[in-house]
């Protein structure tokens, strides 16, 4: 991990870390040792890094970015494997136990196994609105409320089409809240 206060953007500090996740050096040159591997398969050798940034703009409002890459190098393409990932939020705190967040994701083209004669899905993009008070009236109390896909966006996930001939459609907007107490 580098993970540093090291930017400075418009004058404001920035928190800034790029997890790795690539090759490893190994004892023979010819077979490194990959650090992203699906678990059980050992077919497959993937490669791939993200990137995440913290900017505090000013005092009550503040970006948080990231952005991964990952890619299969070697064996049989997964299904639903995706090679560009990114969120960008917005996040306002007027007071210092409540907040507001807009978000955006983007996922980019999903893929399907090799054999599946159907094309890619497209890649997609989502807004989420949060709101959420840290403190309610009790130390530990939180309470959040927001909405997800504000845009209704149609998000599929790719199915094995052997067995399953549609592919699985993501809920559109949804209304949420929730209430958690930490002990």
């Amino acid at each position: 991990f580098l993970n540093k206060n090291i930017l400075h953007i418009f004058g404001r500090q920035c928190s800034f870390s790029l997890p790795m996740s690539y090759l490893l050096p190994t004892d023979s040159a010819d077979e490194p040792t990959f650090i992203s591997s699906p678990a059980n398969v050992d077919t497959i050798k993937s490669v791939g890094t993200e990137m995440a940034l913290h900017w505090k703009i000013c005092n009550p409002l503040s970006i948080d970015t990231n952005v991964s890459y990952a890619k299969t190098i070697e064996g049989e393409t997964l299904l639903g494997e995706i090679n560009w990932l990114g969120n960008v939020g917005l996040v306002y705190r007027p007071y210092h136990n409540g907040f507001a967040a807009l978000s955006y994701g983007y996922a980019g083209e999903r893929k399907r196994i090799d054999e599946d004669p159907r094309s890619n899905l497209d890649a997609y993009n989502t807004v989420d609105l949060t709101f959420g008070i840290e403190k309610l009236y009790v130390d530990g109390l939180k309470f959040r409320t927001g909405i997800k896909n504000i845009f209704d966006e149609d998000v599929l996930f790719p199915a094995d089409y052997t067995s399953y001939p549609e592919d699985f459609a993501a809920p559109g907007r949804e209304w949420w809240a929730g209430i958690a107490y930490n002990f």
